[in-house]
């Protein structure tokens, strides 16, 4: 690969096209190549949610518990893993299952929090700055629950972020109906997390890598990575 760059991204998906925004905006020359078609990966078909509220990392009191339940019913359950015997696999499982303790949490939550927070704020940012028309709205994610016992984890997990700072409200039987009248009879609460959003993905992207482009980036699709050479200090693809 005979061009030169400031930077090389591997990888047109947001990730790679968010760094590529701000690189050119602070006036790096950027090549950005990807296996397939820029901004056509799976970043374009996910929900589209910017969720500063997920503070709560993975690894958290119950989430083997609950992993395992999931594992046992995998057509219906929001998890799925592949079992291995390879020691690396299990060695890994392990280290999970040891970080899923409160004070894994209580380190996590202030840096996920900043990064949360950050993320929205310039996801905002950027769609004003640039015009983007892709479906962006404010109006926070709503959880609907239909057992006491969800509702009332519901309103454990809403009242914690409370105190970490994230805008939520809880709305029992009779305030839910009245903020979303489209739930059904059955619905006994709600948790609304007033700070998160939602945008097209697929949108977004396409109008981001067209910006990127016109900032000058040299875009290269189907172009894989399949390794790197390394001479001293230097490398190249």
């Amino acid at each position: 690969m005979t061009t030169k760059s400031d930077v090389l991204i591997i990888g047109g998906g947001p990730v790679g096209l968010s760094c590529a925004y701000y690189l050119l905006k602070s006036g790096r020359k950027v090549t950005l190549l990807d296996a397939k078609e820029i901004g056509k990966g799976s970043g374009s078909g996910n929900a589209g949610h910017i969720v500063p509220s997920h503070i709560i990392p993975l690894a958290a009191p119950g989430v083997v518990t609950s992993a395992l339940k999931w594992m046992l019913d995998p057509a219906h359950s929001p998890f799925g893993m592949k079992v291995s015997l390879n020691p690396n696999y299990l060695l890994w499982l392990l280290k999970f299952v040891l970080a899923c303790n409160d004070g894994n949490v209580q380190r996590s939550i202030k840096p996920l929090n900043d990064l949360g927070q950050l993320s929205a704020k310039n996801f905002a940012q950027i769609i004003t700055e640039e015009k983007f028309n892709c479906s962006y709205q404010e109006k926070g994610l709503l959880f609907l629950y239909k057992t006491e016992k969800a509702f009332h984890d519901g309103r454990h997990e809403g009242e914690f972020m409370q105190k970490h700072g994230i805008p939520v409200s809880v709305y029992n039987k009779a305030k839910i109906h009245e903020v979303e009248p489209a739930a059904l009879d059955d619905i006994i609460g709600g948790v609304h997390f007033t700070g998160d959003s939602h945008l097209n993905p697929a949108v977004f992207l396409k109008l981001l890598s067209d910006r990127v482009r016109a900032m000058g980036a040299e875009m290269l699709e189907n172009t894989p990575v399949t390794g790197f050479e390394s001479a001293g200090e230097r490398s190249k693809l």
